[in-house]
């Protein structure tokens, strides 16, 4: 079959155009994929220090005065116990998910306290910007900083979590033009920044996990706190299903 003029001119034009498209698609000449990639960083890691968790609108680093009235004051004072209490449990489960899951050792909780605190670092200090969140956005982590705990605790790698603090929204009236009007129910956010650094400080994972809860109603009765904690333990829980995508397998016998 010959070939015309024009289609021999298309031929030519769509074979000087392979090697552009070659280099645009997300396999390397090496067939090393962006998955791939992490799984090999994974794969060198052994040891993983948890950094401990806190709240990073400062919320808890400076507590509101609250207003005048008692009765706003035993609100915030009762808000922010709850919120204390919330990132304590993330400082712990974070850790726990983390060796329940994942075939790493996950350095004691002990050990990376004592380690801050002969660096002089606070878990904000790992971040830029003190930690402090600019809006809904978290920091970013500061890679010197964890440089230097990933030394002291001969760890490959460090994970980072921040939280925002819970959210709650009311129920809702909205309008549909399809199917008229309706109602949003009440529900609780929670919202947690993760980062995973290598010991060189290369970031090799980062999520922001996002999870919205209904409210828990039984009569007239709210279940709030629980909700949030509810809310809190599946954000953690979906960041280590998400990075187990990478990780090498844990053994069957020890993963829960």
């Amino acid at each position: 079959m010959q070939v015309g003029v024009r289609d021999g001119r298309r031929v030519r034009a769509i074979m000087l155009l392979l090697p552009a498209v070659a280099l645009s698609l997300p396999v390397t000449a090496r067939g090393e994929t962006p998955t791939e990639k992490r799984r090999a960083q994974f794969a060198a890691v052994h040891r993983i220090a948890v950094a401990p968790s806190f709240v990073g609108t400062g919320r808890l680093a400076k507590p509101d005065s609250g207003a005048p009235g008692a009765a706003d004051n035993a609100k915030l004072t009762e808000y922010l116990d709850r919120l204390r209490k919330l990132q304590d449990r993330t400082r712990d489960l974070v850790p726990d998910r983390m060796a329940a899951r994942t075939p790493f050792e996950i350095v004691p909780a002990a050990e990376v306290e004592a380690a801050l605190k002969a660096l002089e670092l606070t878990p904000e200090k790992l971040y830029q910007n003190a930690g402090r969140m600019k809006g809904t956005r978290f920091a970013n982590p500061d890679p010197a900083g964890v440089r230097r705990l990933a030394t002291r605790l001969h760890a490959d790698a460090v994970v980072l979590d921040t939280m925002d603090e819970p959210r709650r929204s009311p129920e809702r009236l909205f309008f549909d033009p399809l199917g008229g009007v309706g109602i949003t129910e009440a529900h609780v956010t929670a919202k947690i920044g993760f980062w995973v650094l290598l010991a060189d400080g290369t970031e090799a994972f980062q999520r922001v996990s996002d999870v919205v809860h209904p409210v828990t109603r039984i009569g007239s009765r709210q279940f709030l706190f629980v909700d949030w904690q509810e809310a809190n333990d599946l954000a953690i829980e979906n960041f280590v299903d998400e990075l187990t995508r990478y990780t090498p397998e844990k053994p069957a016998a020890h993963a829960k």
